[in-house]
């Protein structure tokens, strides 16, 4: 596989990374009957940058501590946030 090949690989692996990790926060906040702005708020942000997060939005790529805080704000952990999300790429 050449260099192109490879970056693009990682790319579409970053999409779904992102696609799922903003699915499971969306259904954990759902299942906790919280808007996207009461999350926010407990989590220090603000709603527009969740609801990217959410989307799983490229403008937005959190960082640990961004998602340790909304772990906390949902009552959950980092690990349980991220489940799904880190499958191995096709080859």
């Amino acid at each position: 596989m050449d260099l192109i090949e490879h970056n693009k690989r990682q790319e579409e692996a970053l999409r779904q990374m992102r696609l799922v990790l903003g699915q499971n926060i969306r259904s954990r906040r759902e299942a906790l009957g919280y808007s996207q702005e009461k999350l926010a708020f407990l989590a220090g942000m603000g709603a527009a940058h969740l609801g990217n997060i959410e989307r799983g939005s490229e403008k937005n790529n959190p960082t640990l501590s961004t998602l340790l805080k909304i772990a906390t704000g949902l009552h959950t952990t980092l690990e349980e946030l991220l489940e799904g999300s880190c499958q191995p790429a096709e080859k």
